[in-house]
């Protein structure tokens, strides 16, 4: 007769739940599972109060805790990653683009935090639709695949990291409970999605990426100090970390500092 703690091939049981756990201690769980969900609470806490306003952007209305807040949660609560893939190859992505045919990356893989002991897969994409991608300049298409890839996985990381510590779906009463102020937090650049990616705001964006290596928090802080310039009474007049209603007039002189940028960078005088 099999021993209380001994392994047996017999089939599982089916009855009753309450039988199969009769040890089973329904108040001493909900106490664990509620004093886990205060732990929770307290590492969402303690993490925006280690962010700043810059580490967020508003997109519709919403805050977001971008890349930059993420690369500083790492440390802080031994986030880890492991068996990463990015599919397809920059080869791939490549011969996609010189086709002309659309091309989706992902980056998959397993993310946890030594603190938390929480462990999961996620994943993050970036496509070759998306506008500031967008575009025919032959001489970038093997940049455009290193900018896929490299999206792709900060994305992923982003998705691991919000998700991992309860970060998702924020409200402006927990970033300003943090101390973090509304106004503080700036914009998503705007993009001209409504085009074919010929437009000034998307060659800049583009050429901001290329020098920027795709880092787009570097992006927009290159956009920022280029876009600046003295006044008429000698006043500073600051930088722009969006597109959105700055005139073409503006555009023309940023475009034209930015392509003399990408020229030297590059290569290319025209």
């Amino acid at each position: 007769m099999a021993m209380d703690n001994e392994i047996t091939s017999a089939a599982p049981y089916t009855g009753p739940l309450e039988i199969q756990h009769r040890d089973f201690d329904a108040d001493l769980a909900v106490a664990q599972m509620e004093k886990r969900a205060v732990f929770l609470g307290k590492i969402k806490v303690a993490s925006l109060n280690t962010l700043g306003n810059q580490d967020f952007h508003r997109l519709d209305g919403k805050p977001y805790l971008q890349g930059t807040g993420c690369e500083k949660l790492k440390p802080l609560w031994g986030i880890y990653f492991r068996d990463v893939t990015i599919e397809p190859s920059a080869a791939e992505i490549r011969r996609a683009i010189e086709d002309g045919r659309q091309v989706t990356v992902e980056c998959m893989g397993t993310a946890g935090s030594r603190v938390t002991g929480e462990e999961s897969v996620f994943i993050g994409t970036r496509s070759s639709d998306d506008k500031f991608f967008g575009g025919q300049q032959e001489k970038l298409g093997q940049m455009d695949a290193g900018h896929l890839r490299k999206a792709a996985y900060t994305n992923f990381e982003v998705n691991a990291i919000t998700r991992l510590l309860g970060l998702r779906n924020l409200s402006w009463d927990e970033i300003q409970g943090a101390g973090h102020k509304q106004e503080g937090v700036g914009a998503s650049v705007a993009y001209d999605r409504s085009g074919d990616g010929s437009s000034l705001s998307n060659k800049i964006w583009k050429m901001i990426l290329d020098l920027t290596g795709g880092d787009e928090n570097a992006g927009k802080d290159m956009l920022e100090e280029m876009s600046a310039f003295a006044g008429k009474e000698g006043n500073q007049v600051p930088g722009i970390r969006s597109f959105k209603g700055v005139g073409e007039p503006r555009l023309k002189v940023i475009y034209g500092k930015v392509k003399r940028e990408w020229g030297k960078a590059y290569g290319q005088d025209d």
